[in-house]
């Protein structure tokens, strides 16, 4: 359960910092599982899709915020369950995010409680949620209970977010020592992105890079 694994969640920068890095690597290995685009208002928007209906989404505002959003389909806590959110997912979560993940489509969204500020709006699929303010010393987290042995899929979709899951889904062979560097967003010359794969477009990773403000806090 993600209330359970606060432990594992890095700093907001250097989720963004790790983000970025994963992306430059996909895209070496011309892998699409892992995106990052910044929307009109500034933000950051990162996208991890398992391929089977399951993802892992972080927002990275300019103010420091950070939101992690998951949904794993084979979940406990998912909503298509019973075509709503178990208590506990969306009713503490502040206004700045649930506008991230308020969806009005129509499409595959489900309602929030019926009673209180969420009456009457819909969401994303989701199965667990965790943010952290700017100047916050530790994450928050939804706080889904369920029954003994359920499972939120927190923890493996987690996993999705470390560099032994990337070079594992690529199968790729490539200094592991320079993936890591790449990873935590260290220097990189030209030499070094060719060294990640023969096909990489470094004129491409480089635009990633700057795009990403690499390297920077």
């Amino acid at each position: 359960m993600i209330q359970d694994l606060r432990g594992r969640l890095p700093t907001p920068d250097l989720a963004r910092r790790r983000a970025a890095g994963l992306v430059i690597l996909s895209a070496a290995f011309s892998c699409e599982n892992y995106t990052m685009k910044r929307d009109a208002d500034g933000v950051w928007c990162f996208d991890y899709n398992h391929g089977s209906g399951d993802y892992l989404m972080q927002w990275f505002s300019l103010q420091g915020d950070v939101l992690l959003a998951g949904f794993d389909h084979e979940s406990d806590a998912s909503p298509y369950a019973g075509g709503v959110y178990l208590p506990g997912m969306l009713e503490q979560v502040p206004e700045k995010y649930l506008k991230r993940l308020e969806d009005d489509s129509g499409s595959d969204v489900f309602p929030g409680p019926a009673a209180g500020a969420l009456a009457g709006r819909t969401f994303l699929p989701l199965t667990f949620l965790a943010w952290c303010e700017p100047f916050a010393k530790k994450w928050a987290t939804s706080q889904v209970q369920l029954p003994a042995n359920g499972d939120d899929g927190s923890s493996w979709l987690l996993d999705c977010l470390e560099l032994e899951h990337l070079l594992e889904l690529v199968d790729v062979e490539c200094p592991e020592g320079l993936a890591r560097r790449i990873y935590d967003n260290g220097r990189a010359g030209d030499a070094d992105l060719q060294a990640l794969s023969t096909v990489c477009d470094i004129a491409f990773l480089r635009e990633l890079m700057a795009e990403f403000d690499y390297g920077n806090s």
